[in-house]
């Protein structure tokens, strides 16, 4: 077992990798002042040297001290100290309309919503998305001068836009907001990781004004027409579809963003996005695929390391400048020269350097969800491989599956077959060493699943079981499409008519690979939804793998005195010196300690969500639509609508990471209200991300030959997900679901047999311990007068019909409910409404999702309702502290 002193005396820089991290966490987390941690570094230095003559611990620790404090001014300074002159100061005076000036510094992208379930039946909302170097800002006495990066989306597309053009915008500027829902990307981190200060919408392309091109160098023009020439050679000649095109170009090339979103989909639920996503597999495999060649050309080792990190280099300027490319990149640089120093066997020391390297680089970047998966990976095949594999030889002796067991006599008896069939020797020893070779990597491939799964899980709520064994197999797929890729561009500049025929096998190695993809994202578990896992398990399962690694090391070339062998057939063994049978005793009680606390804690968090015994309604930030979803006491989940007006597919980017964040991995019962698109334009994405029990409807929906074809269109695609459509009956009225009781209010029996849309929305009020919460659709007069009429309609929650409408009678409606709790789903926030609804209100509380994401209603067992909202505007949103009311 390796000491701590062994661990600091081989990996000095460990103790400054730890350091940095923390420091940039602390200031992340708590923001503190940056004295404070000034003081942090200067306690660490004196104690540093004071104990600098001792051999124990805390001379590191003071290197940690000192390193923790660097790491958190640095983190304050990039990230959250404004310079005086940032636009971000400008984003945050109430969205001003302005006029700016700047250069484009990414490659504009022309998006349309042709992927939306009903892009037929929605405005075609064609976008132009770009980032602006911002350089001024117009001001009562002409243009400021102005610095950062901002992102622009105009609202038609513009074709006569390109990077590096220098231009003038009109539109409006608004600061990054976080997610208004649980579960959904935090788009707003990210932009600001990438040093994007605010974001800007100009309505027409007229707004954007072409001024003179922006300067640019000779080495940036030659990147950028080697970027475009590359495309151009790569599948310019090819007769492939839109899919494989998009495939070889983010696999190659690194551009994602004409990727198909179905095959992106396929790849996420198959587990291997990595092998897409551009970063550490694709440059190993480009820095093996170089080191191969001059291996095979007769290069030595120290040429095939040049070639590496030659490769790594041209591989980061051929492809679009994203932070996992350039990421991937440094570390196999930092790799590289380790190799050329000799210090390649010390890989914690090159590790320790590349994550000191990335966060001297940008701060920020530890929390990238890309950055986290790719040192993970790392580590795991550095470090934990070797463990996997003695595993792996205990299990298989455990079974008697080892070198004398009949398995392992087979190939050496079968040597006299060989002869026979005139077969030498070396055959044979070609197979068992393709049979090391796949033993490590399936070793290697289990050991970067296992240590990025709870990363996976923590970001995307997802377990993906067959991870390992997808990205194994489809591994040599990557790898010769990526052979076939690099030797098309290099023969299409010098044997175009070669190059022609290599397209061939390349369009071939890719339908192989979607197929591939496609086979195993349809495994059972292939993606399972699972709740992210608590913050104490993940910290206690990484304290298990690193105790596991330290116990289980393989011995290197400098502590054997023989020399290093290779990953596949390396001796594992117990390292021992220094220290005593009971130190390590105590070690091995604490890794089984561990073990179970991990294993026990993972079976209470995989064994489902935990079900309370409230009502819980959220009612989730749709813009103008609804979404709310029902969680009830006994587990039963129900959700009434699921859409929205706007033209973006609200079910997969907000409906489905919301229960993806809860773990619920079931919808039981879908009410749809009426037959209007902002209320169901969500459930085909919904269908395809959460198993549904089945779609309610009342009998006004128009269902049939007859029904509008945007609903007949919703019908097909439920069919086709296998989702049953259900019809109620005229008279059933009320129902239970444990202890919780719905009741349609409305429409009532068959009275109305001819109802407006609108007028035909199923009302429901679910009731639950002496309270209840309506749920009116979008009734407009007809029917809410009809209501009012009828009377028995008080409730404590009312959702405002028709996201906050106002008719005639709407005041009169609000007073028979009697609600002291009003929510309005809509994108118009609570101080620009001025349609009359505030005069209306009466002095209750009214809550409007856009202003305060979504809201979450809490009726306990004892009668007491609670109203929390998502904390929108802050660096973590969450549900913040649920306020209470007693029973009445």
């Amino acid at each position: 077992m390796l000491t701590a002193q062994a661990i600091w005396s081989r990996a000095p820089l460990l103790p400054v990798a730890i350091g940095l991290v923390a420091g940039i966490l602390i200031d992340q987390d708590f923001q503190p002042q940056p004295l404070i941690h000034a003081i942090a570094a200067g306690l660490g230095a004196v104690a540093g040297i004071a104990f600098r003559r001792r051999r124990d611990l805390l001379p590191h620790v003071a290197v940690v001290l000192v390193a923790a404090g660097a790491g958190g001014m640095l983190h304050f300074a990039r990230s959250r100290l404004l310079p005086p002159l940032s636009i971000a100061l400008d984003a945050t005076d109430d969205r001003p309309i302005v006029r700016i000036r700047g250069v484009v510094s990414s490659a504009p992208r022309v998006v349309s919503d042709r992927e939306h379930p009903f892009a037929r039946w929605i405005a075609r909302d064609e976008r132009t998305v770009f980032v602006l170097d911002v350089e001024s800002i117009e001001g009562e006495s002409g243009f400021i001068p102005r610095t950062g990066r901002i992102r622009v989306v105009v609202r038609e597309a513009v074709l006569r836009l390109a990077q590096r053009s220098r231009v003038e915008l009109f539109g409006r500027l608004y600061p990054l907001m976080p997610p208004e829902n649980p579960g959904v990307y935090n788009w707003a981190s990210y932009n600001r990781r990438e040093g994007i200060m605010a974001g800007m919408t100009c309505l027409h392309r007229e707004n954007v004004r072409a001024l003179a091109s922006a300067p640019i160098s000779d080495v940036g023009r030659w990147v950028l027409a080697y970027r475009r020439a590359a495309r151009e050679l790569l599948t310019g000649d090819l007769a492939a579809s839109e899919q494989q095109s998009g495939l070889l170009d983010a696999m190659i090339l690194g551009h994602r963003s004409i990727l198909d979103r179905q095959i992106n989909d396929v790849f996420i639920r198959a587990g291997i996005i990595h092998f897409i996503a551009v970063s550490g597999v694709n440059v190993a495999i480009v820095m093996m695929l170089a080191r191969t060649l001059f291996r095979t050309l007769g290069g030595t080792v120290r040429q095939s390391t040049f070639a590496m990190i030659a490769a790594a280099v041209l591989f980061a300027i051929l492809t679009e400048p994203r932070p996992p490319v350039l990421r991937a990149c440094v570390i196999g640089i930092v790799y590289g020269l380790a190799v050329l120093l000799g210090r390649a066997r010390y890989q914690l020391n090159w590790v320790c350097a590349t994550v000191i390297l990335l966060a001297l680089i940008d701060p920020s970047m530890i929390f990238d969800v890309g950055y986290q998966l790719s040192t993970a990976a790392v580590i795991g095949v550095v470090f934990l491989t070797p463990v996997v594999q003695r595993a792996g030889n205990g299990a298989a002796a455990l079974i008697g599956f080892n070198r004398d067991s009949a398995f392992w006599r087979l190939p050496r008896a079968s040597v006299g077959l060989d002869r026979f069939w005139g077969w030498s020797a070396r055959w044979h020893a070609l197979r068992v060493h393709i049979a090391h070779t796949l033993a490590t990597a399936a070793a290697v491939a289990l050991a970067a699943w296992l240590m990025g799964s709870p990363i996976v899980a923590w970001h995307f709520y997802r377990i993906q079981l067959w991870g390992a064994v997808a990205t194994l197999m489809i591994f040599p797929l990557v790898s010769l499409a990526m052979a076939l890729g690099f030797a098309k561009l290099i023969l299409s500049m010098l044997l175009p008519t070669l190059a022609v025929w290599i397209g061939y096998p390349l369009l071939g190695t890719e339908w192989l690979l979607i197929r591939a993809a496609d086979f195993f994202a349809g495994l059972p578990l292939s993606s399972a939804v699972v709740a992210r896992p608590p913050t104490w398990l993940v910290i206690v399962y990484y304290a298990w793998m690193t105790l596991l690694m330290i116990r289980f090391r393989r011995r290197n070339a400098s502590e054997t005195g023989h020399p290093a062998r290779g990953a596949g057939t390396a001796v594992l063994q117990d390292s021992h010196e220094q220290t005593s049978v009971h130190g390590r005793r105590a070690f091995d009680v604490m890794l089984m300690l561990l073990a179970v606390v991990v294993l026990v804690g993972s079976l209470d968090w995989l064994g489902g969500r935990s079900v309370p015994r409230d009502l819980r309604a959220t009612f989730l930030s749709v813009g103008a639509g609804t979404a709310v979803v029902l969680e009830l006491p006994d587990g039963h989940v129900a959700l009434y609508d699921a859409g929205t007006s706007s033209a973006y597919d609200v079910g997969r980017q907000t409906i489905v990471p919301y229960f993806q964040s809860r773990g619920i991995r079931r919808i039981d019962t879908i009410y749809v209200s009426h037959a209007n698109l902002d209320h169901f334009s969500g459930l085909p994405s919904i269908a395809e991300g959460v198993r549904i029990g089945e779609v309610v409807v009342n009998e006004h929906f128009p269902y049939g030959e007859g029904a509008p074809s945007h609903v007949r269109h919703l019908l097909m695609l439920l069919g086709e997900n296998g989702v049953p459509v259900r019809v109620m009956r005229p008279d059933q009225s009320t129902w239970k679901a444990g202890e919780v009781t719905f009741e349609r209010l409305w429409p009532v029996g068959n009275e109305h047999s001819k109802l407006a849309a609108n007028d035909a929305s199923t009302v429901l009020r679910v009731s639950f311990a002496g309270r209840s919460i309506l749920l009116p659709g979008d009734i407009q007069y007809a029917a809410q007068q009809a209501i009012i009429r009828r009377g028995d309609v008080a409730s404590d929650v009312l959702m405002l019909p028709h996201h906050g409408g106002v008719q005639a009678n709407t005041g009169a409606f609000i007073d028979a409910v009697g609600a002291n709790l009003l929510i309005r789903s809509h994108y118009q926030s609570w101080e620009d409404t001025d349609n009359g609804l505030k005069n209306l209100t009466g002095g209750r509380r009214v809550f409007s999702t856009a202003d305060v994401g979504a809201v979450q209603i809490t009726i306990r067992p004892d009668g007491q309702l609670g109203v929390s909202t998502f904390a929108a505007g802050t660096a973590s949103p969450a549900f913040g502290v649920t306020q209470w009311a007693e029973q009445e």
